[in-house]
């Protein structure tokens, strides 16, 4: 438990060295003030994944005992999700969080450096740790949601991306309503295996190019399908289509033809979803 306070303290230390602000007695030994429930969540709350969209925003997987929740830093917004309750969260969870996502303060490193060298325990013996508001302030934004159902990896990862379609839709991001619609809506079609991580992180990207990469690989990774589909039947394999390609690729260094693949996999796409998607670009007419 000390030493999370210690790394977090460290890490501030080093924020303020790394801008010609260094605090003036480093190391010395500070901790944030807490009640039993802040050391109970450091001992208990298990870090399940992390995803980080640079130094002040991230998104994380936790699970407390039997129970699931999602966290957020530096999300302006809170939870569009029925399955999400934000609950409140407390300075060990906070300052745990922080660490494991590397997190930058938000504060000039005058500040940051004042805040630190504000008292210690090596000085004062009556020191009860650094005030909780004030690190709230120092840091980005966290919020923790608590999950009604229990949460696989996958179904963690949906959530995470719909919070950060919300986020986008609303913080004046290049995702319009339209767009973060569109988005919702294949989150909830319920496909398996849906890259949820990469189209996460390119919601973030200023670029939208890169939504469009994180995209058309979904497509891309159906190029296997009809190959391996009909090996597998060939073969006799009782293995799925995916799972053949995943080897095939691993041991054989073996990939479709993007050209007929792509044609094999459009012979699936639905008539007016294929017609509304190329109707902006002047292709008005699908030949099947």
């Amino acid at each position: 438990m000390r030493l999370v306070f210690a790394s977090y303290f460290q890490s501030l230390e080093n924020y303020c060295d790394a801008r010609n602000e260094p605090v003036t007695r480093p190391g010395l030994v500070r901790f944030i003030a807490g009640d039993h429930a802040s050391d109970d969540d450091l001992k208990r709350f298990d870090l399940v994944k992390v995803l980080r969209f640079g130094n002040q925003r991230a998104a994380l997987h936790l699970r407390k005992d039997d129970v699931d929740f999602i966290a957020t830093m530096g999300f302006e917004f809170g939870a569009d999700l029925v399955d999400l309750v934000e609950e409140d969260m407390s300075s060990g969870l906070f300052v745990l969080i922080a660490v494991e996502t590397r997190a930058q303060p938000i504060k000039p490193p005058s500040w940051v450096r004042n805040f630190v060298e504000a008292s210690s325990l090596t000085d004062d013996s009556s020191y009860d740790g650094h005030d909780y508001a004030l690190v709230r302030e120092l840091m980005p934004t966290m919020r923790l949601f608590r999950c009604s159902e229990e949460l696989d990896a996958e179904t963690a990862a949906h959530h995470i991306l719909t919070l950060c379609i919300g986020e986008c839709e609303r913080g004046g991001s290049w995702i319009n309503s339209s767009l973060a619609a569109e988005l919702r809506a294949m989150c909830d079609s319920g496909i398996q295996h849906m890259p949820y991580e990469a189209i996460a992180r390119s919601t973030f990207d200023s670029d939208p190019r890169t939504m469009y990469m994180a995209l058309y690989r979904c497509l891309e990774a159906t190029y296997a399908y009809e190959a391996c589909r009909k090996l597998a039947r060939a073969l006799g394999l009782p293995v799925a289509w995916r799972e053949l390609a995943i080897a095939l690729d691993s041991e054989l260094n073996w990939r479709p033809q993007e050209a007929s693949s792509l044609n094999l996999v459009l012979r699936y796409a639905d008539r007016q979803d294929l017609e509304a998607s190329l109707s902006p670009v002047g292709w008005w007419t699908f030949r099947s």
